[in-house]
């Protein structure tokens, strides 16, 4: 591999990682704006462009929300754009190897839940609820990410087993 072709698969690589926690965050706190917050109901994200935004003449989606949508739409194309653009999985001895990359994926986001439902749990110290549908209390949130990264922590245990 010259020189060159190594600098742009690093630099795929950045854009991927970039691209991957745009598509992350966005989609989150969309989640947030619609199910948590009630700042938005699914239609008025579903039919952004059209008027049926405004429910009334005072509401308007302010230019966070319109940033949201624009990142939410183009994230994930644009991840499935650059992962094909990238030469290598980031393999051992070139094979590629989509699945490492989605166990540390996994892995991370499962942490990042935990870490963060944990947080908002000391914090704000709301009664304790597991809700699965993530809709009410941070005990879903604590649940979900657990299993998500014992499950990633489980499969990358497993690859370097074999």
């Amino acid at each position: 591999m010259n020189n060159s072709q190594g600098s742009l698969t690093d630099a795929i690589r950045k854009a991927l990682w970039i691209v991957g926690v745009l598509w992350f965050l966005s989609w989150f706190e969309l989640y947030l704006e619609i199910y948590r917050y009630h700042h938005a109901t699914l239609s008025s994200v579903l039919e952004p462009l059209s008027s049926g935004m405004a429910t009334q003449a005072h509401s308007r989606p302010g230019s966070w929300l319109r940033t949201d949508l624009i990142c939410s739409a183009f994230a994930p194309p644009l991840f499935a754009t650059l992962l094909l653009l990238r030469p290598t999985f980031g393999g051992r001895e070139g094979k590629a190897d989509l699945a490492s990359p989605i166990v540390r994926a996994l892995s991370l986001f499962g942490l990042l839940l935990l870490v963060l439902g944990t947080i908002n749990q000391l914090i704000w110290r709301p009664p304790m609820a597991v809700d699965l549908t993530l809709r009410h209390g941070n005990g879903g949130f604590i649940v979900v990410g657990g299993v998500l990264a014992l499950a990633g922590s489980t499969l990358a245990w497993r690859r370097r087993v074999k």
